[in-house]
């Protein structure tokens, strides 16, 4: 397992979740996808936050907060879907925690947690109306690939080849 040292950004403090933490976890993703008219999952693919250990740690992937003070802003997750790749999931912030770099600073956080793992492929599912994530993704060398999504709710997939493990 990596451990993960606290990552202070601008003001905000990005930590491995707690894994009791996934009710609050599951309220912020419901509240930042009701924002923009997405259904939430709870019974399905939004239910995993609630056991972090076996959806994300124990698999070899890791599930991140994103706190100001005590209240959590974010959030960020990953989860090998393959030998060589992990998918990036539920990356997630709050209003008030937006432009402040924090979705570049996630995105980094995972592309080298991943890389760390020895995977060489990061992967992401994400919906066209989430027009800012969809920028970042193709700002920082994600590409957009054929398939149908897992997720009901997406209709995008994105792919990154990670420096340094080629």
């Amino acid at each position: 397992m990596v451990m993960v040292t606290p990552i202070e950004h601008q003001g905000f403090l990005i930590v491995p979740a707690d894994q009791s933490s996934g009710g609050a976890l599951q309220q912020l993703i419901v509240s930042v996808l009701n924002e923009y008219g997405l259904e939430p999952d709870l019974a399905g693919v939004d239910a995993d936050v609630l056991d972090l250990d076996r959806h994300y740690r124990q698999p070899g992937g890791d599930f991140f907060a994103v706190y100001r003070q005590a209240e959590l802003v974010g959030t960020m997750g990953f989860a090998p879907i393959s030998e060589v790749a992990c998918e990036l999931r539920k990356m997630y912030l709050l209003p008030a925690a937006r432009g402040h770099g924090l979705g570049v600073r996630l995105l980094q956080l995972a592309e080298a947690q991943v890389s760390q793992r020895g995977f060489r492929i990061l992967q992401l599912e994400t919906a066209s109306v989430l027009k800012l994530a969809v920028a970042l993704y193709e700002r920082n060398g994600y590409r957009s690939v054929c398939g149908s999504a897992h997720t009901s709710r997406c209709d995008r997939i994105y792919r990154k080849e990670l420096a340094g493990n080629a």
